[in-house]
């Protein structure tokens, strides 16, 4: 199981959560995401989560309505 944080970079700092297999994950992040993720990126990340470490991925530009709309919900609230 993987929980993916996704946190705003704006001042505000909203955070959004999701649980799933790392599969799941991997798959919603690239339909969120407007932004292109390299197989290395996600390569590193892996490897980082079979040592129960975090990943993580910068510059990732999502709307909230395409967060909720993708299984996020606020997890700072």
């Amino acid at each position: 199981m993987v929980r993916v944080l996704l946190v705003e970079s704006t001042s505000a700092q909203s955070i959004y959560e999701k649980f799933g297999t790392w599969s799941q994950c991997r798959r919603t992040i690239v339909q969120i995401s407007e932004c292109a993720i390299f197989g290395d990126q996600f390569a590193d990340i892996e490897r980082r989560l079979e040592m129960n470490r975090m990943g993580s991925i910068k510059d990732i530009h999502v709307s909230v309505c395409d967060l909720e709309s993708a299984g996020f919900r606020r997890a700072d609230s």
